[in-house]
């Protein structure tokens, strides 16, 4: 557990998956499409919070925080763009802007993460994404 001591929320199973029923042949060019498309999000928060939201604030202001890789890696995507700021708006007075100042923090802080987790890596072009893809990683 991160010194911080919240128990996290699940990445994978919190919430009920929606399951849209295929037949056979349906299935199949969902596999083929899956493994031939590159899928990547810009705009995710790809962060795992706290079991109870109550401690949202307190959680962020520790710093200590992790990344859903297993969630990205379940979602199918290749890469996320992660949009975050939590840290800097924690440090906010009215959690409504950022200082650059804590949005490089946050990107150190997830930059430093990603050296502790085999299964995703940083990529900064499409070329990148598409060898995390075929390495079966997670781009960041």
């Amino acid at each position: 557990m991160p010194k911080n001591h919240f128990p996290l929320a699940q990445q994978i199973g919190r919430v009920p998956s929606m399951v849209v029923p295929l037949d056979a042949p349906q299935e199949t060019r969902l596999q083929r499409l899956l493994d031939e498309v590159v899928m990547v999000d810009l705009h995710e928060h790809p962060m795992v919070w706290p079991e109870s939201s109550t401690h949202f604030v307190e959680y962020l202001r520790n710093g200590d925080y992790q990344w859903g890789y297993q969630a990205i890696k379940q979602g199918g995507w290749a890469a996320v763009a992660t949009a975050n700021v939590f840290h800097g708006l924690a440090h906010s007075p009215d959690i409504s802007s950022i200082a650059f100042a804590d949005l490089v923090d946050e990107i150190g802080m997830m930059l430093a993460d990603l050296h502790h987790h085999p299964e995703a890596i940083k990529v900064g072009n499409a070329e990148e994404i598409v060898r995390a893809k075929e390495q079966g990683k997670i781009g960041i």
